[in-house]
């Protein structure tokens, strides 16, 4: 019975994700320049193809929602703490940011 639910909140969760990133809506829980990173990490990771890549679908939405309303105090701090790690090291050797970085030096 767990599984049909999650499933179902799964479902809502990724329909909720992909019309907020169609409204360009702000993110409730991360702040902003960390929703950026999430934003372009999701879209290198699975970037368009002929199909919709993960930003099109709103994974950084759904990332976002998740820690916002499912994640309890104790994960969306560990969830932070990460996303500052990675940050410093997605960073460039001249310290320009992984968000500001050409495509190229993303990939």
């Amino acid at each position: 019975m767990g599984g049909a639910i999650a499933a179902a909140q799964l479902s809502t969760f990724m329909s909720r994700a992909a019309s907020a990133a169609a409204a360009g809506e702000p993110p409730a829980f991360f702040e902003p320049d960390q929703f950026a990173l999430i934003e372009r990490i999701v879209d290198e990771m699975i970037p368009e193809t002929d199909t919709p890549g993960a930003h099109a679908l709103g994974v950084h939405h759904f990332f976002d929602f998740m820690l916002d309303e499912w994640a309890a105090p104790e994960r969306q701090a560990r969830y932070i703490s990460g996303l500052e790690q990675l940050d410093a090291e997605l960073n460039g050797p001249d310290g320009e940011s992984f968000v500001d970085q050409a495509p190229e030096k993303k990939h």
